[in-house]
């Protein structure tokens, strides 16, 4: 079972684009790529570690 199917892409997508919204109210001087390729890790080491936990 993949992580991902779990959720709808456009959620996700929703998901993303709040949280890049509140980091750009809370963090103005933060450029939206240094938010961006943070975020992109972030999700990325969550999905490896869904994939680690989960039974192949």
């Amino acid at each position: 079972m993949d992580f991902l199917q779990k959720y709808n892409k456009s959620d996700l997508f929703m998901l993303l684009l709040s949280i890049l919204y509140i980091v750009k109210i809370n963090y103005p001087e933060k450029s939206p790529l240094d938010v961006l390729a943070a975020l992109i890790m972030v999700v990325w080491v969550l999905i490896s570690f869904f994939k680690s936990i989960t039974p192949k």
